[in-house]
């Protein structure tokens, strides 16, 4: 894909960042933003573009027909809207990305909107912190000019990672891993409330702090899994305890058991007598035993 036009739909905090950076590297950019002439918000939109170098479209129809590519950065609940708002302007040859934290299901309602324009459709998913890292954040695409468009951004100092083809694969992964992420937000919420209250917070974070800095990320995952693998039942007896102890002392344990009751639920469907007592070597081992011991238990 040779260097185009780059539109940006939504010019929020990631928006203007994204267009800030890509201008400064040499690009082509405009924006779009429906608050820019409020009253409310307008003067602070207007004050972005000022400070970007980037100038502000009046219309939608007006960002169109002026540019080549377009992102979409406005809102998940808001980014099939912001498609249909814009779809009959949209014409072949043009790329229309979504990088909003929208569902599968939604990029791919998305793609058939701004397909039936002939229109090429590109998903993403933004992995980290725009304000941190600016338009260098990590950031996964998937569709038919994922790999077009990921090259011509990259071009101009994106960090952008082509994981598929089809619309769908890049919201997957990033609210997948949101599994994990958030996860950890909330397990590491309670733990040090739980620790607070017994006195010990500073403690415990060092302990916690200790154990992650002494076991690099790969190995340290691949050992909960394959170890996972023979000891889920006993770790849901041992989640069993702590989870008396915070009810006893009156603490939140949402965490405490929904760890309980995940541990128990991998015991119940046989891991352990899957693998023979015997810890497996590999973490993609589990994964594809407790997938396949879960689908049968479900048919």
């Amino acid at each position: 894909m040779d260097p185009r036009k780059i539109g940006f739909l939504g010019f929020g905090e990631v928006g203007s960042c994204f267009a800030r950076d890509l201008t400064r590297a040499g690009a082509l950019v405009r924006a779009y933003d429906k608050y820019w002439n409020t009253d409310s918000m307008g003067p602070r939109i207007r004050q972005r573009g000022t400070e970007a170098g980037v100038v502000l479209a009046e219309s939608p129809e007006a960002l169109l027909h002026w540019g080549d590519v377009f992102i979409s950065v406005t809102s998940p609940v808001v980014a099939l809207e912001t498609a249909r708002t814009v779809e009959a302007d949209l014409r072949e040859g043009q790329v229309y990305a979504d990088f909003n934290s929208a569902t599968p299901r939604v990029k791919q309602e998305i793609a058939r909107v701004v397909g039936s324009r002939g229109c090429a459709f590109v998903d993403g998913g933004i992995l980290g912190s725009p304000r941190m890292e600016g338009h260098r954040v990590p950031i996964v695409v998937s569709g038919s000019q994922a790999a077009a468009l990921a090259s011509m951004l990259n071009g101009y100092g994106m960090q952008i990672t082509v994981i598929g083809t089809e619309p769908g694969q890049a919201s997957a992964l990033k609210v997948i891993r949101s599994i994990f992420t958030k996860g950890l937000e909330s397990v590491l919420l309670e733990c040090l409330v739980a620790a607070q209250a017994f006195g010990i917070r500073k403690p415990i974070l060092t302990s916690v702090i200790a154990f992650l800095e002494s076991h690099p990320a790969a190995p340290l995952l691949n050992m909960l899994m394959t170890t996972h693998a023979v000891h889920a039942h006993r770790r849901a007896g041992e989640m069993a305890g702590v989870l008396d102890l915070l009810t006893e002392a009156g603490i939140d344990s949402i965490m405490t058991d929904a760890t309980r009751r995940k541990l128990q639920w991998s015991a119940d469907l046989g891991v352990r007598e899957f693998f023979h007592d015997e810890v497996p070597s590999r973490l993609g081992d589990v994964i594809e035993a407790v997938d396949e011991l879960s689908r049968s238990e479900r048919t």
